[in-house]
């Protein structure tokens, strides 16, 4: 027996024997604390399942009770709604105080009801974010942003954040005078949705600007403004208001009112679109500019992120003679030397003798600050680029204009508190290997590995015996 215990082979297999133990009891004594402070680590390459720094922050901050109920159906499965629910997953983890429950809408036919309103649908699939007696309705098609990204933690964040607000900030949209309608700007508008900021239009010659205007937005129009309704505009800036301006085809003769709005801070459209010489500087046709982003806090975004600009039929502004003090302007884009401003009537797409060259300002931040019998403070951002309204033209940009838009917006609204969180990619990259690398895996693979790996088996058996 003495024999035995002295054997090597017998020391060897109870030194392997006991380290094996020893690390299956490590192994389980981990899993048991990962499970008892049920903690998960997302290993996905885009963090699918990770809440943002963004995310996290508003959750500290937030006080209230959150109550967000899910109507996903127990009898079907869906891949898109098992990764939202691993998502939802990582907000009651983040915040105790988020309540998730699941509500089938085969089991609880009337649940519904209790949310669905003459503007809001609710179905299956939709998600509820409520707090108190605010609440939020997410549909199953807000899971994805334009690009077809898993949205969906910028969508709940942004309704935690509307349900736990005092209150929501409106922009109202000027219309009557042939304006399209603010929701033909898909794009702007689902991101002023899930900025939570309410969308309004406001008929100038009807009503006077609301005391919970936020800010103006001014859109391109087809007839001018009377000397009534620019005043009304004029007054409102002068008291700390905010406006954007955007404009296309707009000329001092035809539009005076209008421009004289602008015309008071500093401002004047150049008439004509912008072209551009160098094929460089534009996609597909000369109209189609693309246009170099000044820095400043507005632009700051897309200069670090390197986004692209289009400035579709765009047109020009300049700076007026006469400035009144107080007007700091400051260019937010601008086209290269390259580029020239087509005369009226012009019909070709090459430049000619009467076309203004280039550079221009497509854009302008105007602060004023100038002080009459209290100080004032107002902000207003003028832009000749229509068509980054337009999601079908901004798309090719990849909604770049629509980012321009709402640094805009959260530029002059100091008080806001805009969602920005990144969608997750749903798709992974495919990797694409040659027959020729494919060989050579396989060789590796199936021979390689496998023979080194006997060879050094086969080593340490030979030294043990030999031993």
């Amino acid at each position: 027996m003495k024999k035995i215990f002295n054997d090597k082979r017998f020391k060897y297999g109870t030194y392997s024997t006991v380290i094996t133990l020893v690390i299956l009891a490590i192994l389980v004594a981990v899993n048991l604390v990962a499970g008892e402070f049920d903690y998960k680590i997302d290993l996905s390459e885009d963090s699918v399942f990770s809440l943002s720094d963004e995310t996290k922050q508003l959750l500290d901050e937030t006080d209230e009770e959150i109550n967000i109920y899910t109507l996903f159906s127990t009898r079907d499965s869906d891949a898109i709604v098992g990764r939202v629910e691993q998502v939802l997953d990582q907000y009651r983890l983040a915040d105790r105080s988020i309540n998730i429950e699941n509500r089938d809408l085969y089991l609880y036919p009337d649940f519904a009801n209790n949310y669905t309103t003459e503007e809001i649908t609710v179905d299956q699939n939709s998600i509820i974010v409520e707090s108190g007696e605010k609440y939020k309705v997410i549909s199953y098609s807000d899971y994805y942003d334009g690009s077809g990204n898993l949205s969906i933690e910028e969508n709940i964040t942004s309704a935690i954040q509307y349900v736990t607000a005092e209150t929501n900030p409106v922009i109202y949209f000027i219309t009557g005078h042939g304006e399209m309608e603010h929701s033909q700007f898909t794009g702007i508008s689902q991101e002023l949705r899930l900025n939570n900021y309410s969308a309004e239009s406001l008929n100038l010659l009807e009503n006077d600007i609301p005391d919970d205007c936020t800010m103006l937005f001014i859109t391109p129009c087809t007839r001018d403004y009377s000397a009534e309704e620019a005043q009304k505009v004029k007054d409102y800036l002068t008291n700390d208001g905010r406006a954007i301006i955007v404009i296309t085809s707009l000329s001092a003769d035809q539009f005076p009112n209008l421009c004289s709005i602008m015309a008071d801070y500093g401002v004047e459209p150049v008439s004509g679109y912008v072209m551009e010489s160098n094929e460089s500087n534009y996609i597909m046709y000369p109209v189609a500019v693309m246009p170099n982003a000044e820095q400043h806090e507005i632009t700051q975004n897309i200069l670090d992120n390197g986004y692209n600009l289009l400035a579709y039929m765009s047109q020009a502004l300049r700076e007026t003679d006469i400035q009144r003090q107080g007007l700091v302007i400051e260019p937010l884009i601008t086209t290269d030397d390259t580029s020239f401003v087509k005369s009226d009537g012009g019909q070709s797409m090459n430049k000619e003798a009467g076309d203004e060259s280039g550079p221009f300002s497509l854009a302008y931040a105007i602060t004023d600050s100038s002080y009459t019998d209290t100080s004032h403070t107002t902000k207003v951002v003028v832009s000749g680029c229509f068509y980054m309204l337009l999601s079908d033209y901004d798309s090719l940009v990849n909604g770049s204009g629509a980012t321009f838009i709402m640094d805009s917006v959260k530029w002059l609204d100091e008080d806001s508190s805009s969602i920005s969180i990144r969608s997750k990619s749903l798709t992974s990259e495919t990797l694409v290997i040659d027959d020729g690398d494919r060989t050579k895996i396989q060789i590796i693979s199936w021979a390689v590995i496998p023979g080194v790996l006997f060879l050094a088996g086969f080593a340490v058996w030979l030294k043990r015996r030999n031993g």
